[in-house]
């Protein structure tokens, strides 16, 4: 037998760890993006997408011009020309009709309120009246609730209660399920449901 012939046996075996080993680190960066360590960015992607929706809404610095609130607003009759907030996220993308609700659960017609002003979109990417992506393991109702004249949340359901958990950590900088910005429930298991809570500066906007 020639002692410089390769044995085809190992260089196969070699071509077989090689694969392995290839397949190993593309299963790796497949799955880096949903663990553990990009569990930061993933929420922090969440939570500066959810303020930035509310601030679209509501302007606290007063200046709303280039907000829904700053357009929508109600004229005629007591209380007159009182901003309002939409009924819908998708509200901030596509102009609603007279016959939409917005927060109070109204229409804009009987509330008085020239949706003809809307001035959109105060969203830039689109926004499907079946909810919104807002990053891996986030997902918010299209539909905005109404806790008071002057209170409403953006509601997220089946997120994780590791996010959630991180969401509030982030957000409001406590672990307190029921109180702040960012409230969820249950409180001990998965999944939750996370309402992003926002309050008027002034006015009474869902009302």
């Amino acid at each position: 037998m020639d002692a410089n012939r390769h044995d085809p046996s190992g260089f196969a075996l070699f071509a077989i760890v090689v694969g392995l080993v290839v397949i190993a680190i593309l299963a790796t960066l497949m799955v880096a993006p949903l663990s553990g360590d990009n569990r930061e960015a993933r929420v922090e992607r969440a939570a500066n997408i959810l303020h930035r929706l509310v601030a679209e809404m509501d302007s606290a610095s007063g200046n709303t011009t280039n907000y829904f609130k700053g357009h929508m607003q109600a004229g005629g009759g007591a209380p007159a020309n009182r901003p309002r907030w939409p009924g819908r996220l998708s509200h901030l993308y596509a102009q609603p009709l007279t016959t939409d609700l917005r927060c109070s659960g109204a229409t804009y017609n009987a509330g008085g309120v020239n949706v003809a002003n809307w001035r959109g979109p105060y969203h830039l990417v689109p926004m499907q009246t079946s909810g919104h992506h807002i990053a891996p393991g986030f997902f918010a109702d299209d539909a905005i609730v109404r806790v008071s004249n002057t209170e409403a949340y953006i509601r997220l359901q089946n997120v994780t209660l590791d996010d959630a958990m991180s969401l509030d950590r982030i957000v409001d900088n406590a672990d307190n399920a029921a109180a702040g910005t960012v409230r969820y429930s249950p409180t001990a298991s998965s999944p939750v449901v996370v309402a992003y809570h926002f309050v008027s500066a002034s006015g009474a906007p869902c009302s």
